[in-house]
Parts: C-alpha cells; sequence; structure tokens
C-alpha cells in the first residue's frame, strides 16, 4: 500500500483550505469554521491521505483507532462471505464515513476491509478517534451527536431508530432547556415518508445538543444513548434469520 501521508496542522494557509473542504461535508455540518480550523491545526488529530486505485485503508480483522471520511474517490468496504470469498457489503461516496464503529467498540477488529475503488485515487481524512475524546465537551458533544447519527440508521427498527431521538427531546423537556417548536412539530406532522420524519427529528436533536443543552450534560446524555445503539446494532447481528 502506497499513500502520501500529510499531517494537517502544518501552515495557516493549508489548514484554512483543509477545514473549508471538511466544511463542507454533511458529517461535519454542525461544527463553525473556526472549530474546523481549530481542529485541523490540533496536532496529530486529522490527517489527510491520499490511496491510490486499489490500495487497502485498513483490513479485516486489523485493529486500529480512525475513522475516516471520504473526500474524493471511492472506497468499498469488504469482507468475507460463508464461503470465504470477499464480497462488496458497501461503497462509500465522497462526504462517506467509515470505520465508526471504532468509537463504540475501540478493542474490537476490524470487521471489514475498506479498499480504494473505481478509476481515480481516494483522498481521504483520517481522524484519531481516542483523540476526538480528549477534546473540550463544547466540540465531543458535536462528535458524539454525528457519531449518534451514524450507529442510528445502522438499526433495522424505524421505530427503535426513532426512539433514540425521542430520548434527547424528553430529556431537553424534561430539563425545562427548551420550550415546544411548532415548526418543528409542523415538519414532522406534514413528512411525506418515514426517512423525511427521522430527518427532521435528527435536525432537530443537532439543533438541541449544540444550543440548549449544556454541553457537559450533552456528552453523558449522548454517550449513553451511543452505547445502548452499539449495543441494539449487536443484537441485530446475531439475532438468528427467520426462513425464507
Amino acid at each position: 500500500m502506497a499513500h502520501d501521508d500529510t499531517a494537517v496542522s502544518g501552515g495557516n494557509d493549508k489548514a484554512h483550505t483543509f477545514a473549508q473542504v471538511l466544511y463542507g461535508v454533511l458529517f461535519f455540518n454542525i461544527f463553525s469554521r473556526q472549530e474546523l480550523y481549530d481542529l485541523v491545526r490540533a496536532e496529530r488529530l486529522i490527517k489527510w491521505k491520499k490511496f491510490n486505485r486499489g490500495d487497502t485503508i485498513f483490513s479485516q480483522g486489523s485493529f486500529d483507532q480512525h475513522f475516516y471520511i471520504v473526500i474524493q474517490g471511492k472506497v468499498d468496504l469488504r469482507s468475507k462471505n460463508s464461503e470465504g470469498r470477499e464480497v462488496v457489503r458497501a461503497t462509500k461516496q465522497p462526504g462517506d464515513v467509515f470505520g465508526e464503529q471504532v468509537v463504540c467498540d475501540p478493542e474490537s477488529p476490524r470487521r471489514t476491509s475498506a479498499c480504494v475503488s473505481g478509476s481515480e485515487p481516494a483522498v481521504i481524512c483520517e481522524i484519531d478517534a481516542t483523540l476526538v475524546m480528549t477534546v473540550g465537551d463544547a466540540l465531543k458533544v458535536k462528535f458524539l451527536k454525528k457519531f449518534l447519527d451514524l450507529v442510528v440508521e445502522q438499526i433495522q427498527d424505524p421505530a427503535v431508530r426513532l426512539q433514540y431521538y425521542q430520548d434527547v427531546l424528553h430529556y431537553a423537556d424534561e430539563c425545562n432547556l427548551a420550550e415546544r417548536d411548532e415548526y418543528f412539530a409542523y415538519t414532522v406532522e406534514t413528512a411525506v415518508s418515514e426517512k423525511n420524519r427521522l430527518t427532521q427529528f435528527v435536525k432537530y436533536t443537532d439543533f438541541l445538543i449544540t444550543r440548549k443543552i449544556p454541553p457537559e450534560n450533552g456528552c453523558t446524555l449522548l454517550e449513553r444513548l451511543l452505547f445502548q445503539a452499539a449495543q441494539e446494532i449487536e443484537a441485530d447481528a446475531s439475532a438468528p434469520v427467520p426462513p425464507s
């Protein structure tokens, strides 16, 4: 595997460029430009890597403490099936996150391999998950919220997915941190699909976490919900497949 490995902490102009790129990534949509600039300047937290077509970013069964965001190119997530053949489980496009399970289960090996696919090299943002957990609560709570979104998205039952966001709403309501939002209620009632309805809950809980719930309280709440969601996924994965 050959790749260019550049820490983004060097040079103010380069840091501004990297921060601007990340500002356009959905994962960072609740971060300010200044917050992203500070993050890319933090030593060892974020690295920018370029991989050639066919390169392996990480292998199934390996251990590491990073999660990744595709900036350019495509990445296949592959694992071996029951017959021992490697099959593509998902393909990640620019803006997509992968490897985020390390946040919930840092001691477990990778369940898939991540390999560059497509016809062009891939530019990957590599983020150290252990260092993310050491940043101040005001930033940490935003990372935790985005991790929760990624993990909850993997839960099979839509009603269970929704419950995690309702728990955030209930917490804010019980602590008198936010008044009833009529616009949010309206968008939920008029949602044209279950997916659209869930999107409104994601957006509104973004607002509650970043604007209403104190960061230290939000970190405690989200860590609990993230643990529960990870357990839910593990239960889904271990459940027997019903006969067809």
